[in-house]
């Protein structure tokens, strides 16, 4: 344990510090107290073992934030709060399970939220959505959560809120029960392809590539993703822009994973091999990690998929 995490934890447990915390952020305080008792929160939640007491005596006051007037920091402290606390799965059933909670975080997550309280908002809605229990009905049974993730996804908002939209979409594509609900809504595909694009933010481009290739390893996208190949490849251009070797690692090892994904299906290896600017930086992809007199910029992992993908669009065996 750090000495950061063991003050954390011996300041909350500690009565009379913590009565005083819990008295700061009560309304009836003023905005600059309540301003400076969320912060003090939102460090001492960082601490794992004070995430589940804390939720139960501060819950209430720390989503209702959402509705009332005050600073835009003091609510951003105040969801930041909640977004370590639901973190731990226990939090995140109890928030969930009361309707008034959930009412109040999509008010915290709605564009009439200034940008900075709406991404703590949004940070909490994607630790929600990796539950099972919530993750595998979200998108197609909640109204609102769908609207709102894509709203906020726009690249009209502030990087720090489309990556957290991004992020929670990309969560919610872990269960196969949502990705073909996704990748066949053609709002959905459309906003995704704009935030893959190469004039995106890094950590935006890879939640979309993220979301991507999670659809990829569904069978009925493979054959979709091979349709709309056929049909108008220049649209998936943005796919094999993310594996050219002056991209981030962690860009590239989503783009050649999800090629090689979609290149699993048979009937799509010939049209993609016989695409140039996709069967270039495949190539380029599989150079080897160390080969003296070459540089490059591989890892393992990319090459490794790479190669598979190689293997499978040329019919030949990489073993």
């Amino acid at each position: 344990m750090s000495l950061d995490e063991y003050v954390r934890n011996a300041m909350y447990t500690d009565p009379e510090f913590k009565q005083r915390i819990l008295d700061a952020i009560r309304i009836e305080e003023s905005i600059a107290i309540r301003t400076e008792g969320y912060r003090i929160m939102a460090n001492l939640s960082i601490s794992k073992c004070n995430r589940i007491v804390m939720y139960d005596e501060a819950c209430w006051n720390l989503i209702n934030i959402s509705s009332m007037a005050g600073s835009v920091e003091m609510k951003r402290n105040a969801l930041k709060t909640m977004s370590y606390l639901t973190l731990e799965l226990e939090n995140q059933n109890r928030l969930w399970e009361e309707f008034d909670m959930r009412r109040l975080l999509l008010i915290g997550a709605s564009s009439a939220q200034p940008q900075g309280v709406r991404e703590y908002a949004l940070k909490i809605i994607s630790n929600l959505v990796l539950n099972p229990k919530l993750g595998i009905k979200l998108w197609k049974s909640i109204a609102g959560i769908k609207n709102i993730l894509l709203e906020n996804a726009s690249i009209d908002n502030k990087i720090a809120v489309q990556e957290y939209a991004l992020c929670a979409i990309a969560n919610l594509a872990t269960f196969s029960t949502n990705q073909e609900a996704m990748f066949t809504c053609e709002v959905t595909r459309k906003q995704l392809s704009i935030s893959a694009d190469i004039k995106r933010a890094s950590c935006v481009r890879r939640q979309a590539l993220r979301t991507f290739r999670l659809c990829s390893e569904n069978n009925d996208i493979k054959i979709l993703m091979g349709d709309l190949w056929r049909k108008e490849k220049e649209s998936l251009r943005w796919l094999a822009n993310g594996l050219k070797k002056q991209e981030p690692n962690d860009i590239r090892i989503e783009s050649i994973t999800t090629i090689a994904n979609i290149a699993e299906h048979e009937p799509n290896r010939q049209p993609m091999w016989r695409t140039e600017w996709l069967r270039d930086v495949v190539l380029v992809a599989c150079q080897p990690v160390a080969l003296p007199g070459i540089p490059t910029k591989n890892t393992p992992a990319i090459e490794m998929q790479a190669v598979r993908a190689l293997g499978l669009l040329t019919g030949v065996d990489m073993a």
